[in-house]
Order: C-alpha cells, then sequence, then structure tokens
C-alpha cells in the first residue's frame, strides 16, 4: 500500500507543477477576441480568450467547437499553428 501512496503523492505533485506551468504561459498570451477568433483575422499562432462566467464559458466552447468540461474551464488556449 505504501507503494500506491507514493504514486498517488507523485501523480499530485506532478499534476501541481503541470498546473503551475501551464498557467504562467497562458499568463503570457496575448487576448484576443472570440469574433476575431471565428473570422480568422488573429494574427498569433496562441492567444487567450476571456470569459466572466459559467454559462459564457459554455457559450464560447459551442461557438469555437470545443470541449465545454466546466472541470477543464481554467482558460482557452488556442493554438493556430498547429
Amino acid at each position: 500500500m505504501d507503494g500506491l501512496l507514493h504514486v498517488i503523492l507523485s501523480v499530485g505533485w506532478l499534476q501541481e507543477v503541470y498546473d503551475q506551468n501551464f498557467l504562467a504561459m497562458v499568463d503570457q498570451l496575448p487576448f484576443a477576441d472570440v469574433n476575431a477568433v471565428l473570422r480568422g483575422s488573429v494574427t498569433q499562432e496562441e492567444v487567450r480568450v476571456q470569459y466572466s462566467s459559467n454559462k459564457e464559458f459554455e457559450n464560447l466552447a459551442k461557438r469555437l467547437e470545443i470541449m465545454s468540461d466546466l472541470r477543464v474551464r481554467v482558460s482557452l488556449l488556442f493554438n493556430f499553428g498547429a
């Protein structure tokens, strides 16, 4: 059982480090209006779209045809270079 606990704690630590790095990366991205994203007039390869409520997030996700799972709604990150 000790080995399992160690693995669980390691995965939790790894997730925390990943989350911190991901949020730091997202914080440095330029903002983009969702309409500009949909029009294709965004020139950056990666941007972020800001929202202020769960309902607004769900609407953005639907318009952008991305997953609308509220558990992962940290930020909408778009990579146009892929």
